[in-house]
């Protein structure tokens, strides 16, 4: 519990750091506060900006890390200061030294041999890391390491070929989906006898018409799925993606905005239900499209068909004799439901199709 006690020692410590604040403190001031006995003076003292090389050169040797990082962290720290503090016993000052701006070359190689994998990846992400800072992080015994070191924008075609054979599947997905990628490593990718492999080149956004054949034609479901979800697929990609027996892959080709009026046709003759739903949604859609869907088996199916924009008077005429109900509520709804489907829809056996026909009538 905090008593009046404390509260009053933690407001003196806060005062005695914030006094270092004061723009008329000293070098001197400073330099005396380094040896105080209070760890929050001490603080106050190295977070100055005053606060000079030889300052931190005595806080870089204080017992406690935290001010080992504050003195780190210190504009004012120079080349030396980092290279000791990556020296340091404690992992979160190497890191803290890692993060100052005035890190170099020799720096970053030095931080690449650290035996914490935290200070390792900050250095495989440094933006002044070098070809030899990469090729060295890709060697990392830490899979997160590499990651960060292909992601790096200094990496080049040799540090992503290099990842392209990394044992694990992230740093080769990263390095396939690296900026500099090109056609060549997909071709590459898809005759890797990994499918994971294969399926990060599928989706990627460079893959060709070819690429996307290659892909449909994969032994590897997800590939293929990734194939027929890329960005580029054409209707060549359509008919073998309709012939598939894995319904989910069926299913966006059938919906795909590429598809053609007769792959259109084929998909909603198929016997899944859900291949055939994804067509009737599709933006292609015509007329021919919905009196094919008007006969299929699935209510949800023709409900869709009979509010589409291309429905026709001879489309609400058999959705009259719909032996759903909702389906004929809908065709009575219809802005091309004339008299003669009103007044059978007066006499129908349903009595919300009669309540739908009475509106309709009232409102007329």
């Amino acid at each position: 519990m905090l008593t009046f006690k404390h509260f009053i020692e933690l407001r003196e410590e806060r005062y005695l750091s914030e006094s270092f604040d004061d723009a008329g403190t000293t070098e001197d001031n400073i330099t005396k506060g380094l040896k105080d006995s209070n760890p929050q003076v001490k603080l106050g003292a190295i977070r100055h900006p005053a606060a000079n090389a030889n300052h931190i050169t005595h806080a870089l040797n204080d017992d406690s890390p935290w001010m080992r990082m504050a003195a780190i962290r210190h504009k004012n720290a120079n080349g030396d200061h980092i290279t000791v503090a990556l020296k340091d016993s404690n992992h979160l000052v190497r890191r803290a030294a890692m993060e100052h701006h005035k890190v170099d070359t020799n720096h970053i190689m030095s931080a690449l041999s650290d035996s914490d994998s935290s200070v390792r990846m900050m250095a495989a992400s440094h933006p002044e890391a070098n070809n030899k800072h990469i090729d060295k992080a890709l060697e990392d015994s830490s899979p997160f390491v590499r990651l960060l070191a292909i992601k790096n924008p200094n990496a080049n075609e040799n540090h992503i070929n290099k990842a392209l054979d990394d044992k694990v599947g992230f740093v080769r997905s990263e390095a396939m989906w690296g900026t500099k990628d090109n056609i060549d490593h997909i071709n590459r990718d898809l005759h890797n006898r990994d499918p994971w492999i294969r399926r990060m080149a599928m989706s990627h956004p460079k893959a060709t018409s070819t690429h996307i054949s290659r892909g449909i034609g994969d032994p590897d479901e997800h590939v293929r799925l990734a194939a027929i979800k890329n960005r580029n697929v054409n209707s060549t990609h359509i008919t073998p993606a309709l012939n598939d027996n894995n319904d989910e892959i069926r299913s966006i080709a059938a919906g795909h905005p590429a598809a053609t009026s007769n792959q259109i046709k084929n998909a909603l003759s198929d016997v899944d239900v859900h291949v055939r739903r994804s067509a009737i949604k599709n933006k292609n859609i015509n007329s021919g499209h919905i009196t094919q869907a008007m006969r299929d088996s699935d209510a949800w199916i023709r409900g869709i068909a009979i509010r589409h924009p291309e429905v026709t008077d001879k489309h609400v005429a058999r959705a009259m004799k719909d032996p759903n109900a909702k389906i004929r509520v809908m065709a009575i709804k219809s802005k091309l439901a004339n008299k003669k489907h009103v007044k059978a829809a007066l006499t129908d056996k349903n009595e919300s199709v009669r309540k739908a026909a009475e509106s309709v009538l009232k409102n007329s």
